[in-house]
């Protein structure tokens, strides 16, 4: 008997074939976009529960000295500053440096090295901000400490805020202060509340003075 060598080679090659289209075939992987990849690799991770949680409360107490809905508005602002990525500190500064101008009534203080001869006007909107009759003046020509940094370049913008510290406590005010960059950033709290948001500032890495 002669076999259909051919034939058979062609039934073998159809019946793989048919095998093979009997296989499930994957589906195409959808395509991903350079932004995913992007976004992926780098995108900074969640704010830690334990620091969002220090940072709402701090939030709170900065902004308590003002009427209700004032402090709703502004404590919801100041919570939002901080956002995966951005430092406590930093978000703390830039939420007081969007609310130290003439013409807000929050009671927040935000210099840099240059800056002395905002000290009078930014203290006399925190002092009444709350509720504070002060009579505290800066002179910066007596401020011999801040002449002598000035002098080597290095002037320390603190100097001023130092002073007026130490005229808010009989008044029953605490005034923390903070370096941020080459800013110094300063808020006001009743002194009651003093330990409570020192302790929050620990917690979110802010060295308060």
């Amino acid at each position: 008997t002669r076999v259909d060598t051919q034939g058979m080679f062609k039934t073998l090659r159809r019946m793989w074939q048919d095998y093979l289209r009997s296989i499930p075939q994957p589906d195409d992987p959808e395509p991903v976009s350079d932004r995913a990849i992007i976004d992926a690799d780098f995108r900074p991770p969640p704010v830690p529960a334990e620091q969002r949680s220090a940072f709402d409360a701090l939030s709170e107490l900065l902004v308590a000295h003002l009427p209700e809905a004032k402090a709703a508005t502004k404590g919801r602002q100041l919570r939002s500053r901080l956002k995966p990525g951005v430092e406590p500190a930093e978000a703390l500064g830039a939420w007081i440096s969007a609310n130290n101008g003439p013409k807000s009534r929050v009671g927040v203080i935000a210099l840099d090295w240059k800056a002395r001869e905002e000290v009078q006007w930014q203290a006399a909107i925190l002092c009444r901000a709350h509720g504070v009759a002060l009579d505290w003046t800066y002179d910066a020509a007596r401020d011999t400490e801040w002449q002598a940094w000035q002098a080597r370049d290095e002037a320390p913008v603190e100097t001023p805020l130092r002073s007026l510290a130490q005229a808010l406590r009989p008044q029953g005010i605490a005034l923390c202060r903070m370096s941020v960059d080459d800013g110094v950033f300063a808020f006001a709290v009743s002194a009651a509340q003093e330990a409570e948001v020192r302790q929050h500032g620990a917690v979110l890495g802010i060295e308060l003075r």
